[in-house]
């Protein structure tokens, strides 16, 4: 118990340093935004829910629940449908799926995409941020079939000692299964040692 409160104040702390409050995560109504004509662009879609909160991340994102996932990604599909309105001619030359943990949303990604494709003409990669403890053969089989072309995968060490440090919940058993089912060239970076 002592050990959840010192890193929620933690976390609050971090947040507030960082970026300037420390208020959660929270829905607000869209408002009218007159855009200019945009030809080319990359979207960030940012997904704020973990399974696990992590004591040293320090971005907005909440518990998974998935009530409240399931009005985010409607949310989402609004406002794609929204923006392709307003930007009618865009070329989509990317889109990054970041989080939080896109992936805890599994279907919901898939949603996801199939708006953005019926919305918006895409020519690009398609990222989708992940973790070893949330990636699984069915999750990459999906992203596969969904044309992800890139998987950013947090590994925050490969030594087990600073995975427990961390509080991360995997093992490098996870991480070792993770990578063998995913078909890609692996580049790493800001590994700790």
């Amino acid at each position: 118990m002592l050990k959840e409160l010192v890193i929620e104040l933690v976390t609050k702390s971090i947040r507030t340093f960082l970026t300037g409050t420390s208020t959660r995560f929270r829905l607000k109504k869209p408002h009218f935004v007159n855009f200019p004509e945009i030809i080319k662009g990359g979207l960030y879609i940012h997904v704020p829910v973990c399974e696990q909160l992590c004591a040293y991340c320090p971005y907005n994102r909440i518990p998974y629940n998935k009530d409240l996932a399931k009005g985010y990604m409607k949310a989402i599909i609004r406002e794609i449908k929204y923006y392709s309105q307003q930007l009618p001619k865009i070329e989509v030359t990317s889109i990054y799926f970041g989080g939080g943990t896109p992936t805890v949303l599994s279907k919901g990604i898939e949603k996801i995409i199939d708006a953005l494709r019926s919305n918006f003409q895409i020519a690009g990669p398609l990222c989708v941020e992940t973790n070893p403890g949330d990636l699984t053969r069915e999750k990459v089989n999906m992203l596969k079939s969904l044309e992800v072309q890139a998987i950013s995968l947090g590994i925050q060490s490969f030594y087990q000692k600073w995975l427990d440090l961390i509080g991360r919940q995997y093992t490098l058993e996870k991480v070792e299964t993770v990578l063998a089912c995913v078909d890609c060239q692996v580049k790493l970076t800001h590994v700790f040692r």
